[in-house]
């Protein structure tokens, strides 16, 4: 792993959106380091908090896609629900803003590597690597599943994660895991899901996700985690 870590640093992880602006040196306490990944709906890069001395992931909602009303909404329900989950296994959430027209999370920054790597570098992972994995991705699921909070004026339980998969998961080069990316994360027992209208990654979708069901509930991220 520590070696995987030393290959992929500075490189974007995931290439499945480009930055399409010029992204600031500094971003209020912030100082912008390199472009470290990017995702269907936003950019990460490397930063470095000034007054604390210490890094950061952070994560800009471009402000093509800020116009956005939807998008915009999804990007910050994905700061609440990830902040308002603490847990070794969780990518921590430290602050939420914007700056110089910039939406941006703060969080945790995990050196390592994402599990999706370490698949394709050695293939099958052996039995109690893998076991060791999954429990903590377990550990860190079932704190989201338990997690309370306050949603829209009311007190709720429990997040769902919705795009449980290998891109998702983060390997520290001690072996820790970390669970990230909440993008279309929602409160168990509050229904924001359009009936039909499918979101996340088919590979690992439970069969009631990817069948549009509108009342999905916790079983739907263990279906993935089956499937990781």
């Amino acid at each position: 792993i520590e070696q995987e870590t030393a290959l992929l640093q500075g490189q974007g992880e995931e290439k499945s959106a480009e930055a399409d602006f010029r992204m600031p040196a500094v971003l209020g306490h912030l100082d912008i380091m390199e472009r470290v990944g990017a995702g269907g709906m936003a950019v990460v890069y490397r930063a470095r908090h000034r007054e604390l001395e210490t890094e950061r992931a952070v994560k800009i909602l471009p402000p093509e896609r800020a116009k956005d009303k939807e998008f915009l909404s999804r990007f910050l329900r994905e700061a609440k629900m990830a902040a308002n989950v603490e847990h070794k296994n969780v990518v921590r959430v430290y602050n939420v803003g914007e700056e110089q027209g910039f939406h941006f999370i703060e969080m945790e920054f995990v050196h390592g590597t994402t599990l999706t790597h370490l698949l394709k570098k050695y293939g099958q992972l052996p039995a109690p690597v893998a076991l060791a994995i999954i429990a903590e991705v377990a550990e860190g699921l079932l704190a989201a599943h338990t997690s309370k909070f306050q949603h829209r004026g009311q007190i709720v339980e429990g997040i769902i994660h919705r795009d449980l998969k290998t891109d998702n998961i983060k390997v520290s080069p001690d072996g820790a895991c970390k669970l990230m990316d909440l993008g279309i994360a929602r409160p168990v027992d509050v229904s924001e899901t359009v009936a039909g209208v499918i979101q996340g990654t088919f590979a690992y979708m439970s069969p009631e996700q990817w069948e549009g069901l509108p009342d999905i509930d916790v079983r739907t991220d263990l279906f993935s985690l089956g499937v990781v």
